[in-house]
């Protein structure tokens, strides 16, 4: 495992995490995490994606990522972090954070309820885990399964391999929210993140991107319909975002 992710993190699997921030998690975690929290994030990657936007206010921002490379790299970026494997306890004492974040994670893990008890452990008493996934009910992979077809979504390398990608794990809005309360958690707001529609419409998408030059400038066009996500996310949201307490008891 810790190999594949090395391979991961240095592009030798033929792809490798985009180098830059992600905008609409940026904009839900600085929403959602308070000012001078204690912040642990799991999976941090090369803290490239929103943790450099969370580190100016944060009092404490500690990172984990099983991958060496990334670790190297997030550190360079300002975290604290460590190079860790998510299936064994984590070096934190209980109660020791405010804020524990796991964003597109659990769906590369063997068993994403160990780590989520994890990281309740971790947390203090009114505490909150937020947890960014990929949505399976998202309505385009729907309309793929009923023509036969089946992606997993994790790298742009298996497209039409499913069977190498890194997501092993596959979760609706129903399936997380048993998940984290299950481990104890209580849900506390579950939220779709806003995607770019145009680029997601079978038949009509592909036409559309080769007329404006390739679906990266077709996803740069906004339409009323990116909200619909917010709206109904079950359905129409690519990735779902939620944030969980930890009770006093």
């Amino acid at each position: 495992m810790r190999d594949y992710y090395e391979k991961y993190w240095t592009g030798e699997l033929g792809w490798r995490p985009p180098n830059a921030l992600y905008p609409e998690t940026v904009r839900v975690l600085i929403n959602w995490v308070p000012p001078q929290s204690s912040i642990l994030d799991l999976g941090c990657g090369e803290g490239a994606t929103y943790a450099t936007a969370l580190l100016e206010t944060a009092k404490c921002y500690k990172g984990v990522d099983l991958s060496e490379a990334a670790v190297e790299r997030a550190r360079e970026r300002g975290v604290d972090a460590i190079s860790h494997d998510l299936s064994q306890p984590l070096p934190f004492e209980t109660g020791a954070f405010e804020v524990v974040i796991c964003i597109e994670v659990l769906e590369q893990l063997f068993a994403p309820a160990t780590v989520v008890a994890e990281a309740a452990r971790t947390l203090r008493a009114g505490g909150i885990l937020i947890v960014g996934i990929p949505n399976a009910a998202f309505f385009l992979d729907r309309l793929r399964l009923l023509t036969g077809k089946f992606e997993a979504g994790g790298s742009v390398a298996t497209v039409g391999k499913p069977w190498e990608d890194p997501h092993i794990r596959f979760f609706t809005e129903g399936s997380i929210r048993k998940l984290l309360q299950t481990c104890g958690l209580k849900i506390e707001k579950v939220i779709g993140l806003r995607h770019p529609m145009l680029a997601a419409l079978p038949i009509i998408s592909p036409v559309l991107a080769k007329v404006v030059g390739g679906y990266k400038r077709l996803s740069r066009f906004k339409t009323p319909l990116d909200n619909i996500a917010q709206v109904y996310p079950r359905l129409f949201a690519r990735h779902l975002m939620i944030c969980a307490s930890k009770t006093d008891r």
